[in-house]
């Protein structure tokens, strides 16, 4: 796989980070993903394509703060991965998901409220059955693009999974993020039990 250009084409395709088909203009572009430009109004996006080769990071730019975490799941690795990536493991406060775990595929949650409720949207770069996922995370349309990175790992019957949340701005953004993948890991937990 050739690495992307430095070259801007006159041409290239602008699309947004959207699950649901549509294309239009980017509202901004993103450092942690190849071949967008921190600063610029477009972007070219290269989850259409496929995965991203193991041994490659994202990259980003800048001052950013990331999130990383270890869990131990009392459950065989094959019923953790199948339940983070099911439409149908919907974790409170989320209501609903849609989740096409294919590497250009879509990472919708939705939260309904209210008030109208939120959404994350993200799309899956990496796709390993049972052993790894790398996807992008943007929470309610608020131009933060960030990078989580998780691996599944067969500990005997349990499984060691290791999260990375990469690319956050703020450390409070940073901190109630740290604070909410406690939360999901728990909620996976109990879903997976019910489930049995």
């Amino acid at each position: 796989m050739r690495p992307p250009s430095r070259r801007r084409r006159a041409n290239h395709k602008v699309v947004h980070l959207r699950c649901d088909g549509e294309e239009g203009v980017a509202r901004r572009a993103s450092p942690l993903i190849p071949g967008h430009r921190h600063g610029r109004r477009t972007a070219r996006v290269l989850t259409q394509r496929g995965a991203l080769p193991d041994n490659r990071v994202i990259p980003f730019s800048g001052a950013r703060m990331n999130i990383d975490k270890e869990y131990e799941l009392p459950f065989p690795v094959s019923e953790v991965f199948t339940a983070w990536v099911s439409s149908e493991t919907a974790i409170p406060p989320a209501s609903r998901m849609n989740i096409e775990p294919v590497p250009g595929g879509c990472y919708e949650l939705f939260i309904d409220g209210p008030d109208g409720g939120a959404s994350n949207r993200g799309r899956f770069h990496l796709v390993q059955p049972n052993d790894r996922l790398v996807y992008t995370w943007e929470w309610n349309g608020d131009g933060e693009v960030t990078v989580i990175d998780v691996t599944f790992q067969s500990d005997g019957p349990q499984t060691r999974l290791r999260l990375s949340h990469r690319g956050f701005l703020s450390k409070d953004r940073a901190k109630m993020h740290d604070a909410g993948w406690d939360s999901y890991i728990q909620g996976l937990t109990d879903h997976i039990r019910r489930q049995r």
